[in-house]
């Protein structure tokens, strides 16, 4: 079932707890068996951390996996999830099947737009920017997610595009009302062996920087962005990862994970 609007999702979970689940190996430490909140979670997240726990939104921002028509079958497997991506990163090269998306996927699912601000192009060389920018006629009237945040909560600007989807993650969180919000597996890491998943490896240590190096101010601004708006609206945010970037924010709120009723 294709979810239409934002509306859906607006204070659906109000003042429940809920957990931001990244990938990386600090979410183990995460208390699931005292935790009784909603789970959100992005990537490959709800078939890596499937043993953790059931994740009740998968919101995602890429042009791999999971693609809705690539990948319908994986979707539909989780029918308890919905389904929450990108149409404006999926689709910024390729053109949008939306009769096949709402023929096979079997879940509740919604597309929203993180790049059409002002309901504008995406500057390019071509008059109308990428294939992606077709969405603005698809969706006439839609805002994107940030434009939406920004309404909302009367804010005088916007978050960027985003350079980690964990930040549009998080403010779908804070659209869906929950209340604490946890930030657990999140790390963006300086290194590139730093950057690692669950389950996996490390790899050798040398100085080679992650692919978020270049972009962790933006993404360290982002999340100061979310975060300043929830204490705002008297939504407590707290980061459960001692060796998390994200604790380079000044005001953002340290938990131990242990700590959690």
């Amino acid at each position: 079932m294709q979810i239409s609007s934002y509306d859906w999702f607006i204070d659906r979970e109000k003042n429940k707890p809920c957990l931001v689940a990244g990938l990386a190996p600090t979410i183990e430490d995460f208390p699931y068996k005292k935790f009784d909140g909603i789970y959100l979670t992005c990537n490959d997240g709800p078939i890596r951390l499937k043993d953790l726990f059931q994740a009740n939104y998968w919101v995602n921002a890429t042009t791999g996996f999971p693609d809705p028509v690539f990948h319908s079958d994986i979707i539909n497997s989780f029918p308890e999830t919905v389904f929450i991506f990108a149409d404006s990163v999926c689709y910024r090269n390729k053109h949008l099947d939306i009769d096949f998306l709402r023929n096979n996927l079997k879940v509740k699912w919604f597309a929203y737009d993180q790049s059409h601000f002002n309901h504008q192009p995406c500057p390019g060389k071509f008059s109308r920017g990428f294939i992606c920018c077709e969405l603005i006629d698809i969706y006439p009237e839609r805002d994107t997610l940030q434009e939406l945040i920004q309404k909302r909560y009367h804010t005088i600007d916007h978050y960027s595009p985003g350079n980690t989807v964990a930040i549009h993650v998080l403010a779908f969180a804070i659209i869906l009302g929950c209340n604490p919000i946890y930030l657990q597996g999140i790390e963006i890491p300086v290194y590139k062996h730093e950057y690692i998943h669950r389950g996996e490896s490390k790899t050798c240590i040398s100085d080679e920087k992650s692919v978020f190096y270049q972009c962790i101010p933006r993404i360290l601004a982002d999340f100061k962005y979310l975060i300043d708006l929830a204490y705002a609206n008297s939504i407590e945010v707290y980061n459960l990862s001692r060796t998390s970037t994200l604790n380079k924010i000044n005001n953002l709120k340290y938990k131990d994970p242990t700590e959690i009723l």
